[in-house]
């Protein structure tokens, strides 16, 4: 500054941006806190304005910090540029990009509804620079968010454009990889010997001239084999599923006569059962396509034996398509318990007297006189002593039975022959069955050595009469009798719990005077839930839960028949076909109701096996087998108003003798 203002003709610009630049270096970076009263005392700062004058140096020192400005908001902009391909990903549709001039990409980003996400207004970035009061500046500094958007000033920039055309070459390189890969896939899945499981280096020699191939890296080829391949494998599991399906009378076969075979606990077929099942499907491709995967093949097969001896949801090939899922589910959502109805339940206990009377005191103390709630409402429980009621009488109570000697025993057998009680060969059009018996297992202390063999004889009693039986231990111990009771030393809580809610299921979920088998394939290319108002009718909105003790975890629902005049209460059984084709033995069923879909082949074989297996089998309790088919082709056509009288047609089934 010296030298400048003893030079015999100094410039003004040069001498003031060097008197500014020297004052406000170390403030440039903060243009808020520059000011003329941080100036004023400088001594470079004073010599200039004696000179040149304080217009001049204002004048200086506005060129200086609007250049400063420029520079800084240049600088900012750059350091954002790195984010420009983000946005144009999400902004630009990707197959137009290669065609857009950056004219036309930028009037396209403007306009797209989500520009305001990601861009400032025009002129925020410089108003950032603006001087603020200190007390507002504070305020802001303390409460206002951080804004991440990119100041919109980026895209007026020549480097935007570079940008763009830089994210164009690199959009067109990632098409040309893609439109490579899916020549390689389609070359990959029109050639024969590329099976699953066998490796590139395997199928490189029939690859070879095909430009598809050979125009890709190597690298790059075999990791677009290895995709293939896994979708490949995951194709050829799904086609061999289906395969096992639509070979069910085999398997069944199989597990049927060879059940004895089976170990409890792996559940393992003999190797000439899994020679035998292997030639009877050798022929067919989806069988031989996994023969580079052999261990694979023969696991599948047996999860599926697996399956079809102990069928159970979540091993269900199906996987979340299970039909029992689905069905529980329908079911479900149609029930209703209603609260504002009361109902009485009447139980005539059989047995020893002081048994007896120990009995309905522990029930009484259990309930305090309170209703019982159950999925039909609350219940009021009423017990009486067998002896104190006339014989005739007993049709609307239920008997239970106190086995706690083999006296007790003796006497259940000859009551519930006697009476008839569990007969479950009810003539078409009576009112209803008789009510379950119920045998309730008695943990007497004096007679512990008994207990295993009452457990077992009531069981078979139970099996017998159709009815139930309720053992001494807790409901997830089969044949434990250890158990805390906090009513006496002889009846335990849960025990009289599920007394208890098993005699309000049996009464008022009344079972119907016909038992209707309705059964599906999981996955058919149906929806079940049209299914189901097909069968139910579009009125039934709410259904009343069924609780079946021999069925349990089957979906039950009460359907009402009119047909001459009469009306006919119908428990409709609706399940899986895996649910009972393999059941060692197949509860009492008066007709079947086999659903296949006219566009599925393990559909029809499952219904084909299950037609044979009734023939096979047939009704104890009714002479012929009633069975009705219903295809089910194209929904919209197929589920009218016609087919919601599907239960009348029940009655019009073909019966097969």
């Amino acid at each position: 500054m010296k030298d400048c203002l003893h030079s015999p003709a100094p410039s003004v610009t040069s001498c003031g941006e060097l008197a500014i630049h020297t004052v406000v270096v170390v403030e440039v970076c903060d243009f808020l806190l520059v000011s003329e009263r941080c100036l004023e005392r400088q001594p470079d700062y004073c010599n200039f304005v004696r000179i040149y004058g304080e217009a001049t140096a204002k004048k200086v020192y506005d060129t200086h910090v609007n250049e400063a400005r420029e520079h800084w908001m240049a600088a900012r902009l750059r350091a954002l540029l790195p984010n420009l391909p983000r946005v144009f990903a999400t902004l630009l549709d990707k197959t137009d990009v290669a065609q857009l001039s950056w004219s036309a990409a930028n009037h396209l980003i403007h306009s797209h509804p989500l520009f305001d996400e990601f861009f400032q207004p025009l002129g925020q970035l410089g108003k950032q620079l603006d001087p603020l009061p200190a007390d507002q500046g504070r305020r802001m500094t303390q409460s206002a968010s951080v804004d991440h958007r990119i100041p919109a000033e980026i895209l007026l920039r020549h480097e935007a454009r570079q940008a763009f055309e830089a994210y164009q070459k690199v959009v067109e390189t990632e098409q040309r990889k893609e439109r490579l890969e899916e020549e390689f896939e389609f070359l990959l899945s029109d050639t024969p010997q590329v099976t699953p499981g066998k490796p590139l280096q395997d199928v490189s020699i029939f690859l070879q001239g095909f430009s598809a191939y050979e125009s890709l890296p190597p690298s790059q080829a075999a990791m677009v084999y290895d995709r293939f391949q896994h979708d490949l494998l995951k194709r050829a599991e799904i086609e061999f599923r289906e395969c096992l399906l639509e070979n069910i009378e085999l398997f069944i076969d199989v597990v049927r006569t060879s059940r004895t075979e089976f170990k409890n606990d792996h559940l393992l077929i003999s190797e000439r059962e899994m020679l035998r099942i292997k030639e009877f499907l050798q022929d067919d491709i989806r069988y031989r396509q996994l023969s580079r995967l052999f261990e694979l093949r023969d696991s599948m097969i047996r999860r599926f034996i697996t399956f079809l001896v102990r069928p159970a949801a979540s091993d269900c090939p199906a996987f979340s398509a299970c039909a029992q899922l689905a069905i529980n589910n329908a079911i479900r959502m149609k029930k209703q318990c209603d609260f504002s109805v009361s109902h009485l339940v009447d139980i005539s206990v059989h047995g020893e007297m002081a048994m007896v009377a120990q009995f309905i005191t522990d029930i009484n103390v259990l309930l305090h006189n309170e209703a019982f709630l159950t999925a039909s409402g609350p219940a009021t429980i009423r017990c009486y002593g067998a002896e104190e009621l006339e014989e005739g009488k007993n049709s609307s109570r239920t008997q239970l039975f106190l086995l706690d000697s083999s006296s007790s025993l003796e006497y259940a057998r000859e009551c519930t022959s006697k009476f008839c009680l569990g007969s479950s060969t009810a003539t078409l059009g009576t009112a209803s069955e008789p009510l379950p018996p119920v045998y309730v297992l008695v943990c007497d202390p004096g007679h512990y050595d008994l207990l295993p063999y009452l457990h077992q004889q009531g069981l078979v009693l139970a099996e017998n009469t159709c009815g139930i039986f309720i053992g001494a231990g807790s409901s997830e111990s089969d044949g434990d009798w250890s158990r805390t009771s906090d009513c006496s030393s002889i009846f335990g809580r849960d025990q009289l719990l599920r007394i208890c809610d098993t005699v309000c299921a049996s009464q008022l979920d009344r079972r119907g005077a016909l038992k209707i088998q309705l059964s599906v394939l999981c996955a058919d290319p149906f929806p079940l839930d049209s299914l189901l108002i097909a069968v139910l009718g579009i009125d039934n909105e709410v259904l009343r839960a069924i609780r079946d003790p021999s069925q349990i975890g089957v979906g039950v629902v009460p359907v009402d028949v009119h047909f001459n005049e009469q009306r006919f209460a119908v428990d409709l059984h609706v399940g899986a076909y895996h649910t009972w084709l393999t059941a060692k033995a197949v509860n009492s069923t008066h007709g079947h109701v086999v659903v296949y879909s006219a566009r599925r082949a393990a559909s029809f074989a499952h219904a084909r096996a299950a037609v044979s297996r009734v023939l096979d089998d047939g009704c104890r309790t009714l002479t012929g087998k009633a069975i009705l088919l219903v295809a089910v082709a194209d929904m919209q056509d197929y589920f009218s108003d016609e087919v919601n009288s599907l239960p009348l047609n029940l009655w019009r089934c073909r019966k097969i003798r």
